[in-house]
């Protein structure tokens, strides 16, 4: 018996959605590879990559050393495609991060895009309320020095100090964590405003604050100007010192005038409580 072998040709209509099928596979791939090159082109075009940059705000720092600082940081591509520099796909973070970790000086950083080609940052300088300055300790006193840096409302330091000979800023000295102290803080932010708070108070009493000492035990000296002394709490509330401080003026031993008593007052010690201690010259 003689078999046949038959063999089956597509029909008509699935060569027709074979020939459909791989007609719009081919559209797909060309328009896809069109839309990745006009990709390619707007990421790498000069025509909406940063260039320019604006500095506002600056009072000290230099706007020309921030403007190369943030070039620098949008140099370079993702992954070798996207240009950091694009105004799409630039970060704000990392510039902001970086003009913060160079200067110490400033506080707060926005940046915003002005045009497609134009950054601008805006920059917020510390303003300073003081100067933390060295000191050494010999034959158990200390030695206080003239080299002195600049201290924020929050007791940070942020700047070394011009050579200040006059009487502008209270002067804090104590020891801080860091071997360098740009960057440390003097007392915590909460206790250097309250110390600051006291400072204010003081000085409706005619006691105008020149130096503070803080002793590694944590022990407060404060020099007023005129040569009396106070001896302040390293750990209570300076509100309680405040008040014992007005009662103890209020003594009769202070009869004179107010603003004598700088200049005829040796010390009052406020570090006991409800217990008050002072001598007179």
């Amino acid at each position: 018996m003689i078999r046949q072998r038959f063999t089956k040709h597509p029909s008509p209509l699935a060569k027709r959605k074979r020939r459909l099928f791989l007609l719009r596979l081919f559209f797909l791939a060309l328009l896809s590879a069109t839309l990745l090159a006009l990709f390619v082109w707007f990421a790498r075009s000069d025509n909406f990559r940063i260039k320019q940059v604006e500095v506002a705000g600056t009072a000290i720092t230099s706007p020309e050393d921030i403007t190369t600082l943030v070039l620098q940081v949008l140099s370079g591509s993702y992954f070798g495609v996207v240009p950091r520099n694009h105004f799409l796909f630039y970060q704000k973070a990392p510039i902001e991060k970086a003009i913060l970790g160079a200067w110490k000086r400033i506080e707060r950083v926005a940046v915003e895009s002005k045009d497609i080609t134009t950054l601008v940052v805006g920059v917020e300088e510390r303003k300073p309320v003081g100067l933390w300055c060295l000191s050494t300790m010999e034959e158990s006193r200390p030695v206080f020095s003239n080299e002195c840096y600049l201290l924020d409302q929050e007791g940070f330091i942020f700047a070394k100090a011009a050579d200040f000979s006059g009487e502008t800023f209270i002067r804090y000295y104590g020891k801080v964590a860091a071997p360098d102290p740009i960057g440390s803080y003097f007392l915590t932010p909460a206790a250097f405003k309250e110390m600051n708070f006291f400072f204010n108070s003081i000085q409706k009493l005619n006691l105008v604050p020149e130096r503070l000492f803080v002793s590694v035990s944590g022990e407060r000296e404060l020099l007023i100007k005129g040569g009396a002394r106070l001896f302040l709490p390293k750990d209570a509330d300076l509100g309680d010192a405040l008040e014992n401080l007005e009662l103890a003026l209020k003594d009769d031993a202070f009869s004179e005038k107010a603003e004598d008593i700088p200049f005829t007052l040796d010390y009052i010690d406020l570090r006991f409580n409800n217990k008050i201690f002072y001598k007179l010259r």
